[in-house]
């Protein structure tokens, strides 16, 4: 699957003080694409404004400044998005993704291709490669999870084997505060019922970065979000890591967010107890005795049904 041009819409309501982190972020964007178009919406009509947003991204050579009007409540500036989204969907055939950022996630390349390669690989089972903030704190260079509050067993979360060593894991806490669509994708999301405030179950700053992620979710998943994780190594595979510039929750000791290590968010003892027992069978049934008593068994089970069948 490839990224050929990609659209860029990013919220920010303008504050010089949080100038630096929209400037890391786009000095990021003009890696993931040779064809790349960004959009800035902002609340601040102000042209003096707009000049330092400009001053401050330098390395995009196409950039749009988006005032939404009858905006309303200042919290629904983080919809607006939707109506950049619509437009250039309809105008422009040849973009083929769509990324929406909050002003203070960073997203590098390689996170990029990773959603790239999580897209191909779980298309078939209607589920989508997600990515997960994460911060660190001020008195500690641990990596800790933005948006995770509690660890979980890595052995009855949902999942998706890809290889011996690699999965897709579905967890029950999914916000990442941006989302990637392809075009197939962003047409049933920006034309469907997921691209609705009225849709989804956060509150409605958080829904706008929801995407599909709530959208025809399949049974016994938590949403159609899993992330990928490298079971031999007990991690989060590294290219589903976003960071959240301002760490404000790892350095908050008041929150519960922001306080479970990257490496502490699954724990996988049961899941390597419960597979090291399957192994175990497997080597047991295919030793002589045991494989010749299985053969017998199953032989006479199967008589027994068709005797039946007969009857």
């Amino acid at each position: 699957m490839h990224l050929t041009k990609l659209l860029v819409a990013i919220t920010f309501h303008f504050n010089e003080e949080r100038l630096g982190y929209l400037e890391a972020v786009a000095s990021e964007l003009g890696s993931f694409a040779e064809n790349i178009q960004v959009v800035i919406i902002t609340n601040e009509s102000n042209p003096a404004c707009h000049e330092k947003i400009r001053n401050r991204l330098p390395t995009l050579s196409s950039l749009e400044i988006f005032v939404p009007k009858l905006l309303g409540h200042p919290y629904l500036l983080t919809w607006s998005h939707m109506e950049v989204f619509r437009s250039y969907f309809k105008s422009c055939d040849d973009i083929s993704h769509f990324l929406y950022l909050e002003d203070d996630i960073l997203i590098r390349k390689e996170n990029i291709k990773y959603w790239l390669k999580g897209r191909e690989a779980l298309n078939a089972h209607q589920i989508i490669p997600s990515f997960l903030r994460c911060e660190v704190g001020e008195r500690s260079s641990i990596k800790v999870a933005t948006d995770i509050t509690a660890s979980v067993s890595f052995f009855w979360v949902p999942k998706i084997k890809i290889s011996s060593g690699y999965y897709y894991a579905n967890l029950p806490q999914p916000y990442q505060g941006m989302y990637l669509l392809d075009r197939p994708l962003a047409e049933k999301h920006l034309f469907g019922l997921s691209s609705s405030p009225d849709f989804g179950y956060w509150a409605i700053r958080e829904k706008a970065a929801q995407g599909i992620t709530f959208w025809e979710v399949p049974k016994g998943c938590f949403s159609k979000n899993f992330v990928g994780v490298e079971a031999i190594k007990n991690s989060i595979d590294p290219g589903a890591l976003i960071h959240h510039l301002p760490n404000n929750y790892a350095n908050n000791p008041e929150t519960k967010f922001g306080k479970i290590p990257i490496d502490k968010i699954f724990t996988f003892s049961l899941f390597f107890k419960m597979l090291e027992k399957k192994t175990q069978c497997q080597k047991l049934l295919k030793a002589p005795f045991f494989y010749i008593l299985y053969q017998r068994s199953l032989r006479a089970l199967l008589w027994r049904l068709a005797q039946k069948v007969k009857l």
